[in-house]
């Protein structure tokens, strides 16, 4: 748990610190989450497929460490950098947000885009089990390069449990690309 956030929460994943800053990664079918350092010159990244182009099928889960926001801000927002490519409308990626540690996930709808790169469309999805994204808003097709995304936390206001999860989900058939690969994740209280 990273505690009490009272100032910006930047993470640059450097793989020695991850792990004891509390990211958990759920793979049901793929490579799964990884931290890598592709020589880009941008640092680290999480990538879904683990440096590979995700296979059909793959569905992965990237868990952030539990925060706390009960300091009472009146915006807390995250904020992250990625890079997306998949199969348009099928394959794709959302983001969603526990305030119970983590025990449990309000997959009903992805957090809300607050400002830049908003989700393209619905995705049409899996029907496999342990799938969550068919019928929910997504990233997917391509990025077009290295974007960034707000999301509105407003939602976790007063809340000492926050968590957020990265979900990335494939259809059966075909697959189309690297995936998704988050550069940096920030959380501005």
């Amino acid at each position: 748990q990273i505690g009490h956030l009272t100032v910006e929460y930047n993470d640059s994943f450097d793989p020695d610190m991850t792990a004891s800053l509390g990211w958990t990664v759920t793979t049901f079918r793929g490579g799964g989450w990884a931290v890598l350092d592709p020589f880009t010159g941008n640092g680290n990244i999480w990538d879904e497929s683990n440096g590979a182009n995700y296979g059909p099928s793959d569905s992965t889960r990237l868990t952030t460490p539990i925060f706390d926001l009960s300091y009472g801000s009146t915006l807390p927002v995250l904020e992250i950098t990625h890079v997306y490519r998949t199969q348009e409308f099928w394959d794709g990626c959302s983001v969603f947000l526990s305030m119970d540690g983590g025990v449990s996930f309000d997959y009903s709808e992805p957090i809300p885009v607050l400002a830049g790169k908003d989700y393209d469309d619905r995705l049409g999805g899996s029907l496999l089990a342990n799938t969550v994204l068919k019928g929910r808003m997504g990233f997917t097709g391509t990025s077009d390069g290295m974007v960034t995304t707000q999301f509105d936390l407003s939602e976790a206001i007063y809340q000492s449990q926050v968590c957020v999860q990265f979900v990335f989900e494939a259809d059966e058939y075909t697959e189309e690309g690297g995936g998704w690969e988050i550069l940096n994740v920030k959380i501005l209280p």
